[in-house]
């Protein structure tokens, strides 16, 4: 990407350890991303109509037509944004970054309070999960007492969410509340928090990356993709965690900005965040392995340069970044576990599931990777985890054997649209998803709200094709960005030159592939995804900016 930078405080790249490692690294990720997207894309657009994959949409328009849409308004954005219009409102931002940061805040804030509004309106108590979850915490704030001890002996993954669905049970009956819907309703405010933090972050990040107009851009398409979301309204894992990664993305790309005791309090905050969010949604974790990755590769060459030039002085930088991270995450576990801990004691250990469990049922052939009862009753049939997992991967094994190169091929393509083919993110999908709505109101506003949102709402279909219309936009700019980082890295690969952009591109394109990896060995559903969808929009923006520079190229070469 030409002409990209990482503020002026920023060390130059070059001058880094394996440096030239790095962009080898990041050509791979990000190709390896790129393919995959685009894979997805090809499939949404081309294959998805002829496909029997689970939790399939079925759109009012056809990908391919939102595809076309998408194109052409982003065309139309880049058409404007290179003429004097873009020229001008880009001059106006650069010449006002502290007005612009605090029109965005308080942006930020208006959005939070409208957003808060209308959770009002739709939040509502579901089935599956989320509904244990919330009937538990509602227990717990009115006695005290742990009820689904086998549930939570299973899945104690969800101990720390039960945790902080008890406390906001608790904020419920002080506030008079006296059903389940406030408990969900002061949680949802929780998650719209989070979207507001998202958004903020994304904003604060891309705007260190490059400028606070793409700063400005991402910004946006975060209201478009989170902000219009209604899974602010449940009360689960996935929203309340949304903003995380782009936290994450923030405090990196500050750490690389910074030296001395400001870059170890940094890095040791991204190790305190990212296992906080780890310990409500598993999947946020890559952001921080890829970080993880990052700073493993530096503390090697590192260290090689170390004894070539006899100066250990030279690795304290990097050592001490990595410690920090690791002890932030150590913090974070410590108080997680005393939190919960008058729970733990009461759950039966060799009732855990482990990874294997839903390693397995990701190849299950009936279900094509997503949840299945018979794999639960399978798990559950064990006495301990150890012989758990045993049984759980003696069952992918024969499984992978039973599909064979073609049939493992097809049923990657099956998880792969079930992941992205969805731009609701699998709203609706859930078990007893809608059972238990509220009753119909008297406010005109709450019944319009609701009409998007619910299955029976007039405007239910429109908005969800809406929500794919925005999603196929954001992965249509994302892959464009991943090939242009993907170039980058591959032109400065030999010499070891880059911008402090090509560490950031490494780091989200690495956490990103993680987890498209994941979603396709373990569990498929696109809700996975949502926790993640700012890293899409990293680079979603990158693609913009790409787009936007070869017009400018265009328009001058005329």
């Amino acid at each position: 990407m030409a002409s990209t930078r990482l503020g002026k405080h920023a060390k130059p790249l070059s001058s880094a350890p394996g440096t030239r490692a790095l962009c080898t690294l990041g050509m791979l990720s990000e190709g390896a991303a790129a393919l995959a997207i685009g894979v997805a894309l090809f499939g949404m657009v081309i294959l998805a109509g002829g496909m029997a994959y689970m939790c399939k949409v079925v759109f009012l328009m056809p990908n391919w037509a939102l595809l076309i849409a998408a194109c052409a308004f982003v065309a139309l954005i880049v058409a404007v944004c290179s003429g004097r219009l873009g020229k001008s409102l880009a001059a106006f931002v650069a010449h006002r970054p502290k007005a612009i940061d605090i029109a965005v805040g308080i942006a930020c804030l208006l959005l939070l309070v409208v957003q808060i509004r209308l959770c009002r309106y739709y939040a509502f108590v579901t089935g599956w999960d989320s509904g244990v979850i919330v009937t538990e915490a509602w227990n717990i704030a009115n006695d005290g007492a742990l009820s689904i001890t086998s549930y939570l002996s299973r899945y104690p993954n969800n101990l720390f969410l039960l945790w902080i669905a008890g406390q906001c049970g608790r904020i419920a009956l002080a506030l008079g509340f006296s059903t389940l819907d406030g408990l969900v309703f002061i949680f949802s405010i929780l998650n719209c928090v989070s979207c507001a933090l998202a958004m903020w972050f994304v904003y604060r990040t891309l705007s260190m990356a490059t400028s606070r107009t793409w700063g400005l851009a991402g910004f946006l398409l975060c209201i478009l993709v989170i902000w219009t979301s209604p899974w602010a309204g449940i009360m689960y894992s996935d929203a309340i965690v949304v903003c995380v990664p782009a936290v994450l993305a923030y405090l990196f790309i500050s750490a690389h900005r910074s030296k001395g005791a400001k870059r170890v309090v940094l890095f040791a905050l991204m190790g305190l965040v990212g296992v906080l969010g780890y310990k409500i949604k598993p999947q946020v974790l890559f952001m921080l392995f890829a970080v993880g990755f990052l700073l493993l590769v530096r503390l090697g060459f590192t260290i090689v340069r170390a004894v070539r030039e006899r100066r250990a002085e030279c690795v304290g930088e990097t050592s001490a970044s990595l410690v920090a991270l690791l002890v932030g995450g150590l913090v974070a576990f410590s108080l997680v576990g005393a939190l919960v801990a008058p729970w733990t004691s009461q759950l039966d250990e060799d009732a855990q599931f482990g990874m294997t469990h839903f390693l397995m049922m990701g190849m299950n052939p009936d279900s094509r990777g997503v949840y299945w009862e018979e794999d639960v009753t399978f798990s559950g049939s064990f006495d301990d985890p150890a012989s758990r997992s045993s049984g759980n991967l003696e069952v992918v094994i024969d499984r992978v054997k039973e599909y064979g190169p073609v049939g493992l091929a097809g049923l990657f393509g099956d998880k792969l649209m079930t992941n992205f083919n969805d731009g609701t993110f699998a709203w609706g999908q859930e078990g007893h998803f809608f059972d238990y709505l509220p009753p119909e109101s008297d406010s005109a506003l709450a019944s319009l709200v609701r009409s998007f949102y619910y299955p029976e709402g007039a405007n239910y279909d429109l908005w969800r094709t809406y929500a794919q219309f925005v999603w196929i936009l954001v992965l249509a700019c994302c892959f464009v960005g991943l090939i242009s980082s993907c170039t980058h890295s591959f032109l400065n690969r030999k010499s070891g030159m880059a911008h402090g952009l090509m560490t950031f591109t490494f780091v989200i394109s690495l956490a990103m592939l993680m987890l498209i990896v994941f979603e396709l060995l373990f569990e498929a559903r696109a809700r996975y995804l949502y926790s993640s969808a700012t890293l899409f929009i990293f680079f979603a923006v990158l693609g913009m900016r790409w787009m936007l520079s070869r017009a400018h190229e265009w328009r001058a070469s005329r």
